[in-house]
Formats: structure tokens, C-alpha cells, sequence
């Protein structure tokens, strides 16, 4: 199944950072195409949380609209 992959924005002391989408992934569910998203576009996968599935303190989201709700 193709999921779209986006993570969300976070603020943080004077510097933030706007949500971005890494992509369009095949995968079997989402939590995986997220794990790939971020191998492809060549995060440091030792941040990814499996669990939680979370990039730091970060969260993904499937479309736009969620993912910009914390810091466009």
C-alpha cells in the first residue's frame, strides 16, 4: 500500500522546524513506510523511535494538514 509521509513541525528556543514531507512510501503499514521515509531520505535512523513511532520528539502523519498543526 502507498502511504504519503510527513513529519510534523516542532518549536523549540528561537529555532524551529516546519513540517516536511518525505514522501510517497510502498509499505505494508505505516508505521514501516515511516521507518523508510526516513532511510530514503537519509535521516539518522538511531533517532527513530519503533515504538512510538516518533523521529525525536517528532510525530508523522499521513497528510499536510496534522502535520503543520504544531509549527506550520
Amino acid at each position: 500500500m502507498k502511504y504519503d509521509v510527513w513529519l510534523e513541525g516542532v518549536a523549540s528556543q528561537g529555532d524551529g522546524q516546519k513540517a516536511c514531507f518525505l514522501g510517497t512510501v510502498n509499505a505494508v503499514n505505516f508505521k514501516k513506510a515511516c521507518k523508510v521515509a526516513l532511510i530514503n531520505n537519509n535521516y539518522p535512523i538511531q533517532h527513530y523511535n519503533e515504538q512510538e513511532n516518533t523521529f525525536w520528539i517528532q510525530r508523522f502523519f499521513d497528510n499536510e494538514k496534522e502535520a503543520r498543526k504544531k509549527n506550520g
